[in-house]
């Protein structure tokens, strides 16, 4: 009985962490370093930034999120609404091997859109099946642009001489 007790408490240790490293989502090797999370970005370009530091294949994929709002009228008179967000990648997603322990893979995405986008880095295994997930959200925004203090009206003196010899010099 002396024996059965440590042998049946290693078992379970065993089974209970193979539990916990089946349920892993995300690969602890693998990072997002760019964008950072749930950031918004202000510009039409989208730059993605995965760090590796183990050899491995990873697959990388951006995806615009689209919102569909369906509302349906029942018999007794009510009126359900549902949201359904969809997903469509902008580009095909790439795979890159790393065959080093610290290796980054970046890639600038021209042209995108304002909205949600959605980043996902899958680790692939050998047999090329999604072995971990990493996720990251990110929003593409128009930056408002507001009129520089300097070539504002409404000053006077030192202000005004500086300005128009400013726009002198370099023009409107």
């Amino acid at each position: 009985m002396k024996r059965i007790l440590p042998v049946l408490a290693l078992v379970l240790v065993l089974v209970l962490s193979s539990v916990l490293v089946a349920f892993a989502d995300a690969d602890p090797y693998v990072s997002i370093v760019n964008p950072s999370a749930d950031s918004t970005v202000y510009s039409s370009n989208l730059l993605v930034s995965v760090k590796v530091t183990k050899a491995e294949t990873i697959s990388v994929a951006v995806a615009k999120e689209s919102t569909v709002v369906t509302t349906s009228a029942a018999v007794d008179g009510t009126i359900e609404t549902k949201t359904t967000k969809t997903y469509t990648n902008i580009e095909t997603p790439e795979s890159f091997t790393s065959t080093n322990t610290l290796s980054y893979y970046t890639k600038k995405f021209e042209n995108v859109t304002p909205g949600n986008y959605l980043i996902t880095v899958s680790t692939l295994g050998k047999d090329k099946k999604v072995v971990y997930t990493t996720t990251r959200t990110v929003k593409v925004a128009v930056k408002e642009t507001t009129e520089s203090a300097v070539f504002s009206t409404g000053q006077s003196g030192t202000f005004t001489f500086l300005q128009n010899l400013l726009k002198t010099i370099f023009g409107d």
